[in-house]
């Protein structure tokens, strides 16, 4: 009596532990791709490669950015170089930066994955911001000033690894089997 009591106890245990959250909020991303060309137009492939470094690397994977066969369709959400004003609604809480900012503290408001910074004489940085808490914040620092940083929310789920989905079947195996087991039992009876 106690096993089949203590069976399913485990196995939701089991699963709610596979279920939590990172511990880790924010994914420094930099270090899976080389910087970028100081252009615009080089920043979105920059992105690109290195949410698929991470991928490649890691397990869960982070969400991708839109594609349409191999061009990139998508666009930053926003951008704030320095001395411009707030973006447009419904970014305009985030805060903007003087010249020669060299300590960014900036506050996560959650409704975003990627924060890309360039703080100037080639020092880029990309990180995945979307497990962070809103309201946390974050500070940047460097020996160069703040340049710009950009806002980036992929639209696209990332699909779970083979092997995470046989996990996923082989934990709910035992309950499919208890269920058995007790219609065989009503239908015995």
């Amino acid at each position: 009596m106690k096993t089949k009591t203590l069976l399913p106890l485990a196995l939701a245990a089991a699963m709610t532990s596979l279920c939590a959250t990172r511990a880790m909020a924010i994914i420094d991303i930099t270090s899976y791709a080389s910087a970028p060309s100081n252009s615009g137009n080089a920043i979105p492939g920059w992105l690109d490669n290195m949410i698929t470094g991470y991928n490649t690397a890691n397990d869960p994977d982070l969400p991708t950015l839109d594609h349409t066969g191999s061009t990139l369709t998508q666009t930053a959400l926003f951008r704030l170089n320095s001395g411009d004003s707030a973006p447009a609604a419904p970014y305009s809480s985030y805060q903007t930066f003087g010249s020669n900012v060299k300590t960014f503290d900036f506050t996560y408001l959650g409704d975003f994955n990627y924060l890309l910074l360039h703080f100037g004489n080639g020092d880029y940085r990309g990180f995945y911001v979307g497990d962070e808490s809103k309201g946390a914040v974050l500070e940047f620092t460097s020996t160069h000033g703040l340049s710009w940083y950009e806002a980036w929310d992929p639209r696209t789920v990332a699909v779970p690894e083979p092997t995470t989905v046989v996990a996923g079947a082989l934990l709910l195996l035992p309950f499919g089997l208890s269920t058995l087991r007790s219609l065989r039992k009503k239908n015995v009876a």
